[in-house]
């Protein structure tokens, strides 16, 4: 897979992620605390996304701290500090749920994000979860680096909605407005981001 030239992607990018991480203020990081990497997930369960943080997290941590704030509930932990949301009304994909579910992850970034030193939110979509990044980096002084798995690009898609068809007006209706609220999340995520991470990177 390439370890060598990936593995120098991640150096680079954190490296810098940790530097700039004060707002785009530009001061150099030695004059703070550790730079703190927090990564917003959906929730950690066995598939790509979890792979992908396997490589990640190590190497984050060499270069600050790692911190997970997720909804749950998770099938997998990653051996770092994790925030379990939790909510049975808040949902990445469903309406009206996924305005409570970036609600409850903005808040949950903001107050993980509380304290002196660089900090990087890290969200796994360019979403709901991107959103939630977005909406609380200014208020917390905060970068935003979007890891994107896809969902950006398959929410979009025919198969995506038809996977998840039911009967009835009630749905349509719901399935039109979580149309509409995900692609303003994904506008938002789009002018608020700082650095965009997608497969390869």
């Amino acid at each position: 897979r390439g370890h060598g030239r990936r593995d120098e992607a991640i150096r680079r990018r954190t490296r810098h992620l940790a530097v700039t991480g004060d707002g785009g203020h530009g001061r150099s990081a030695s004059t703070h605390r550790r730079p703190r990497f927090v990564i917003l997930v959906w929730a950690l369960v066995p598939g790509g996304t979890l792979s992908v943080l396997r490589d990640w997290v190590p190497r984050l941590a060499q270069r600050g701290d790692v911190s997970i704030i997720s909804l749950g509930p998770n099938r997998e932990s990653l051996g770092v500090p994790t925030v379990i949301v939790g909510g049975r009304r808040s949902h990445p994909f469903r309406f009206p749920n996924a305005l409570g579910y970036v609600g409850r992850m903005t808040s949950a970034a903001i107050r993980s994000a509380r304290g002196r030193g660089p900090i990087v939110l890290m969200p796994q979509d360019a979403l709901a979860t991107g959103a939630a990044a977005a909406l609380a980096a200014p208020l917390v002084g905060a970068r935003v680096a979007v890891m994107e798995h896809g969902s950006a690009a398959a929410f979009d898609t025919h198969r995506f909605w038809t996977e998840r068809s039911a009967s009835g007006w009630v749905w349509r209706v719901r399935q039109h407005l979580l149309r509409a609220t995900l692609r303003v999340l994904h506008g938002l995520v789009l002018r608020r981001m700082d650095v965009a991470l997608v497969a390869g990177d």
